[in-house]
């Protein structure tokens, strides 16, 4: 039996069930350092040098290091001790900075500072050991993203290019089919939607709503999703007042494959 660390820079939604279907499925000694899921920029920026100290503190050194694409790969196995340095990385994109829509509300949004993130990826895919992608559209966006990233710089780049040619895999985020084929259980005639994401711009509410305005039938709506102070879904509150069953965040994973099994 191997000891796995999990490093989550980012510990919030998916990055945390990923975590722990891992922990939960595997064969291994499984262990998760995770970070609160906030503040993603700076996460970035610190938790390298955070989780470095970390494992340089251990006794009992893992067999494996997993990691996410909100980790700094190439600082954090720089900042490693010598006991340390020679545990493999591996990586997991959850998202790449490529292709994860920017919001209006980001300071950054007009310029170009977000590229520096793109960057802290595209290092981080060449300097670990193994990398993995949750689908092959995170993968080709990541892939080609860098391209053009690399086609703006300078020059002494031919570095670049050979590392982004590197091998990586596809792992997809495990889901219980059981689980979920027990979900599809809305056999009635009535048409129920859901909204099942995050309350942020990134999600692209807009559009969803303005969908259900030009629905030309009756329908039922599910707003799921943790609540927060958000105008578009406040606006929508009052809009959809007589189609709404459901507002506000599920309190249980239960609960939420229950709303599922509601929608059609």
């Amino acid at each position: 039996m191997k000891k796995v660390i999990i490093l989550l820079p980012y510990g919030g939604g998916s990055h945390e069930y990923w975590a722990k279907t891992i922990k939960d499925l595997s064969n291994n000694s499984v262990e998760i350092l995770s970070l609160p899921g906030r503040y993603w920029k700076w996460r970035m920026h610190g938790a390298a040098s955070y989780f470095a100290r970390k494992v340089n503190q251990l006794e009992h050194k893992p067999a494996i290091i997993l990691t996410t694409s909100m980790m700094n790969v190439a600082e954090f196995k720089g900042l490693l001790n010598s006991n340390s340095r020679e545990i493999p990385v591996h990586l997991y994109f959850h998202e790449n900075q490529f292709a994860y829509p920017i919001s209006s509300k980001d300071p950054d949004n007009k310029s170009e500072r977000l590229e520096h993130y793109q960057f802290i990826q595209l290092q981080s895919f060449i300097a670990a050991d193994n990398v993995y992608f949750n689908s092959i559209y995170n993968q080709q966006t990541f892939l080609d993203g860098a391209i053009k990233l690399i086609k703006k710089l300078p020059d002494f780049k031919d570095h670049l290019e050979q590392g982004l040619k590197r091998a990586s895999s596809i792992w997809p985020i495990h889901l219980d089919p059981n689980e979920f084929s027990e979900a599809r259980k809305n056999k009635g005639k009535e048409i129920v939607f859901i909204w099942n994401h995050r309350w942020e711009e990134d999600k692209n509410p807009d559009d969803f709503f303005h969908f259900l305005r030009s629905f030309p039938s009756p329908f039922k709506l599910i707003i799921c999703g943790k609540e927060k102070p958000h105008p578009i879904f406040q606006s929508a509150k009052e809009e959809f007042k007589d189609s709404i069953i459901h507002f506000g965040e599920a309190k249980t994973r239960k609960e939420y494959l229950k709303l599922l099994r509601v929608a059609t």
